[in-house]
């Protein structure tokens, strides 16, 4: 199934953006998260060094030989110099698909 590839890249899409950028080690702020079963899930984040995530998953076509969970969510962080960059993307039967804003 593609779902867990896709999850598994988007993990590491997390821990790459979400890492500490300075001194010391970020807290997480706010956190909110939603588990639907199989049928998808929801969560977004935020982190006191100011990294924003936001992801949703919502399976289709449930119990055919297409099923799929469809991801779309986006990761924003200031970098060292004070320029924010946000990436939104989307994961589904066509692959991982971001688009950097």
């Amino acid at each position: 199934m593609l779902a867990t590839p896709i999850v598994l890249l988007l993990s590491c899409l997390v821990a790459v953006y979400a890492r500490p950028q300075g001194p010391g080690d970020a807290t997480i702020v706010r956190y909110v998260s939603e588990n639907t079963g199989i049928d998808g899930y929801n969560f977004e984040y935020e982190t006191s060094d100011g990294v924003i995530r936001q992801e949703k998953g919502v399976l289709q076509n449930a119990g055919t030989d297409n099923e799929i969970m469809v991801v779309t969510g986006s990761v924003t962080w200031t970098d060292n110099e004070g320029t924010k960059h946000t990436i939104n993307f989307t994961a589904d039967q066509d692959g991982f698909k971001p688009v950097i804003a």
